[in-house]
């Protein structure tokens, strides 16, 4: 094992100056690798499954323990370095969704939450009830990064500092930002039945690994009965912003100066 992992060339490790050579710079180091390869190959295989599953990159452990995407071989340019099937893909937010949001007047400073981050949680939510519980989906939630160990805030999001820590900070418009997520988190979470812990977690992964779409699509709240039975009425379109989380695909950091793209295809006839 030791000899096979020198030979694959890490990705964000230098690269030899070619040219044509394009690869992914960065890694994601998820949960402890020393006891989890089983779980790695249930989400290779859990992709394999649904066909269409393209990949010249693998999921391997290093030295230390963490493990992360490596290149099979070397990349050209334009070659495809990861290719999941769209019914792979979860859909986490959609702003085509109806969704009745909890009741907040009552709170006080809930008159100054963001929009945007009341919508992460929101998502946060539904992935923990769509996805999180549900089994089917049991190989990739396995290969997400584990809950934080509390106490321990150097090196973690603002979203996991304890109150102290916050406060420590000493740059108020930070403390203000961080104490509103945070309590957005308590609050949907004790209207909601949740622990706020694992709504935090979950937001997180939203936050960290979510990929957005956007789109212009027909207002589905708009009149399309024809006018008199003859003439068309014209619809309405709108704006529809979309959250997905990519299997493997999502474990590649978003590099500040990315070498690679991401390209979302749709079969017309089977949707998919």
């Amino acid at each position: 094992m030791g000899k096979r992992l020198t030979q694959q060339r890490r990705i964000g490790e230098p690269l030899p100056l070619i040219p044509t050579l394009t690869i992914l710079k960065n890694f994601v180091a998820i949960r402890d690798g020393k006891n989890r390869n089983g779980g790695t190959e249930k989400l290779i295989e859990w992709l394999e499954y649904r066909r269409g599953f393209f990949s010249s990159v693998t999921v391997n452990t290093n030295s230390q323990g963490l493990r992360g995407l490596y290149a099979k071989n070397d990349i050209m340019a334009g070659q495809i370095i990861v290719e999941v099937p769209y019914n792979s893909a979860l859909l986490v937010g959609d702003t085509a969704w109806v969704r009745k949001d909890d009741d907040f007047d009552d709170i006080l400073g809930s008159d100054g939450w963001s929009k945007h981050d009341l919508d992460d949680v929101y998502q946060g939510l539904n992935f923990l009830r769509s996805v999180v519980e549900n089994r089917e989906y049991a190989p990739y939630i396995d290969n997400l990064p584990q809950m934080p160990f509390s106490g321990n805030e150097f090196g973690l999001p603002p979203d996991f500092w304890n109150s102290e820590f916050i406060s420590a900070s000493e740059v108020p418009e930070l403390v203000k930002q961080i104490q509103g997520r945070k309590q957005i988190i308590d609050e949907v979470a004790k209207k909601n039945d949740v622990h706020p812990s694992l709504l935090r977690w979950a937001t997180f992964m939203i936050r960290s690994r979510r990929f957005t779409t956007w789109n212009i699509i027909y207002d589905p709240n708009s009149k399309n009965d024809p006018l008199f039975g003859v003439f068309p009425i014209r619809q309405n379109k709108i704006e529809q912003i979309q959250g997905f989380l990519l299997p493997l695909i999502d474990m590649a950091n978003h590099a500040h100066n990315p070498n690679a793209g991401l390209k979302i295809s749709i079969n017309r006839i089977t949707r998919h």
